[in-house]
C-alpha cells in the first residue's frame, strides 16, 4: 500500500481544513516546501498536493509554491485542484507531475476526461469527494447529480493511473476512516483505489493495509499534530 502525506495549500500557506470548510482551516506550516522536505526527509517518497483556492475558483492560484516543491525535492507529486483545461495539464505533465488529479473538470464534462486519460495513459487520476453518497465538485462547494456508483461506473474502463475516494464527512475530523462505506461502494467496481478521508491513528492504517482494493492511503491531519507516530507508519511506506 502507498502512503501519501497530504499538502493542501492556501494562500500559499500548508493548511488543514475540517470537511473542506475555508472557515475551519488550520495552518501548519506557512512554507509548503519547507513541509514536502520534512516529508522526504522522514522517508515518504510520495506527496498528495492540492490547491485549494483553485479548486474553488479554477485557475493556478499556487503555481510558483507548487513549482519550487517539484524543483527542490525528488518527491513523485500527485497534484489536484482547478486543473480544468487541457492547457493545464500539458503545462503540470511537463514541469515533472506524475499523476495529475482531476476533479470538477471530470464531473462536469466526461468527455474531457475520456479524451485526456487516452492522451496522457496513466499519468492522470480522478478524484471523486463524496458527500452522503454523491459526488462533490467546486473545492466541495457544491454537489453533483451523480453517486459514487454511478461515476464508478463510467470510468471502469479508462486508463486512468488512481481513482481517489474522499469521505467528505470524515476529512479533517479524526473520526476514523468509514472502510464499510467504501466496501459497499467498491462492490461492483474491479480496479483498486486510494483512500482519502478521518485517518485517526495507525489502527486505521493497518486495517487499510488489510482492504484488499485499496492501493494507497491519503493522511493528513493525523501526521501532522503526532497522531500517527511516522516510525510506525515506515513499514507501510512504499
Amino acid at each position: 500500500m502507498i502512503i501519501y502525506p497530504a499538502i493542501d495549500i492556501s494562500n500559499g500557506e500548508c493548511v488543514r481544513l475540517i470537511k473542506g470548510d475555508f472557515k475551519k482551516k488550520t495552518v501548519f506550516n506557512i512554507s509548503p516546501l519547507l513541509q514536502a522536505k520534512i516529508f522526504e526527509k522522514l522517508g515518504f517518497k510520495r506527496v498528495h498536493i492540492v490547491d485549494l483556492d483553485s479548486a474553488k475558483l479554477g485557475g493556478s492560484k499556487n503555481q510558483i509554491v507548487i513549482q519550487s516543491i517539484l524543483a527542490h525535492t525528488k518527491l513523485e507529486i500527485q497534484l489536484g485542484g482547478g486543473i480544468r483545461k487541457i492547457s493545464q495539464v500539458k503545462k503540470w505533465l511537463s514541469l515533472g507531475v506524475k499523476s495529475l488529479v482531476i476533479g470538477t473538470a471530470a464531473i462536469n464534462n466526461f468527455t474531457f476526461l475520456k479524451k485526456i486519460s487516452h492522451k496522457y495513459r496513466n499519468k492522470i487520476s480522478i478524484s471523486l469527494d463524496f458527500k452522503k453518497n454523491f459526488v462533490a465538485k467546486n473545492g466541495w462547494v457544491n454537489l453533483s447529480k451523480f453517486t459514487v456508483k454511478d461515476y464508478l461506473h463510467k470510468i471502469k474502463d479508462l486508463p486512468l493511473k488512481n481513482v481517489i475516494l474522499t469521505d467528505i464527512d470524515r476529512d479533517g475530523t479524526k473520526k476514523g476512516l468509514n472502510l464499510k462505506k467504501y466496501k459497499n461502494l467498491l462492490l461492483n467496481f474491479k480496479k483498486k483505489i486510494i483512500i482519502s478521508g478521518g485517518v485517526s491513528d495507525i489502527n486505521d492504517v493497518k486495517r487499510t493495509y488489510k482492504f484488499k482494493k485499496c492501493k494507497g492511503l491519503i493522511i493528513g491531519r493525523a501526521l501532522y499534530d503526532g497522531s500517527i507516530n511516522v516510525e510506525k507508519l515506515k513499514s507501510f511506506i512504499k
